[in-house]
């Protein structure tokens, strides 16, 4: 009906809609609230990279950047002390990886 008619062309209007992103915000994703969840995405960013990173690296990935570069810190040293991780310099943090 009508209103079928109505409804489709507001969604196709939608979809042709500009989006409207601060270039460099859009595809970083949130720093997560848990604990577990923290580590998870720490993990991974050392898994991802090719060299040590640094919390401020870390943490520059995420869109709250350095509002959780001491977090990052927090578990990198954790994570370190539980042999997860290794550190030639105390700064950057790299994953263990097997021989």
């Amino acid at each position: 009906g009508m209103a079928d008619t109505q409804a489709a062309r507001e969604a196709d209007a939608q979809l042709a809609a500009p989006l409207l992103i601060a270039p460099g915000k859009a595809l970083k994703p949130l720093f997560p609230a848990g604990d577990l969840d923290r580590g998870l995405v720490v993990a991974a960013a050392l898994a991802a990279a090719s060299t040590p990173l640094d919390a401020r690296a870390i943490a520059a990935s995420f869109r709250q950047g350095a509002r959780v570069e001491a977090a990052v810190a927090r578990i990198l040293a954790a994570m370190a002390r539980l042999a997860q991780i290794h550190t030639s310099d105390g700064l950057r943090f790299a994953l263990r990886r097997a021989a």
